[in-house]
């Protein structure tokens, strides 16, 4: 071969490997980034369903000190508002863990518009729902169970005195 060729074919092999490379190294750094987020909000999701499985607690506990004591009014309206509380909670809880949802399918969204058609590494989430239907992202187990909490506060409520 002449002299300096192989220097040339080198450089030409790195200046066409190194795009490429760098491309590679933009869609890691992006799966990541959107990964840690992910792991963040699903942090955000326990924390949520922590202190609301904890004060649903303690309120079904209270009313059931009370549901004890002999029929008054005033118990009654403790009773009531032990329930009314209880349903706020549920419901507050219900729309924090919907925004919770939202930002997932949005980050997964995200990852799936920018990361390139020919991406054969690991995701971002293990299982993509979205891909399924959009609405899917929203029925977990932890969506459900503020509701299901508020229809059991409201059929508390609703037993006759």
């Amino acid at each position: 071969m002449f002299p300096g060729k192989k220097e040339k074919v080198a450089k030409t092999a790195e200046a066409l490997v190194e795009p490429v490379a760098d491309a590679l190294q933009k869609t890691e750094v992006l799966r990541e980034q959107i990964a840690e987020f992910l792991f963040n909000e699903a942090t955000v999701i326990n924390h949520r369903m922590s202190w609301f499985t904890s004060i649903e607690g303690l309120i079904f506990v209270g009313f059931g000190m009370l549901y004890k004591h002999p029929a008054t009014d005033s118990v009654y309206r403790v009773l009531e508002v032990f329930g009314i509380l209880g349903i706020a909670i549920a419901v507050i809880t219900f729309l924090s863990l919907l925004a919770s949802s939202h930002a997932q399918r949005r980050l997964v969204e995200m990852w799936d518009q920018n990361k390139p058609a020919n991406y054969w590494g690991p995701g971002v989430i293990a299982l993509n729902l979205a891909l399924r239907a959009k609405w899917m992202h929203y029925f977990s187990v932890w969506n459900f169970l503020p509701i299901v909490i508020a229809v059991g506060w409201i059929a508390v409520l609703l037993i006759p005195k």
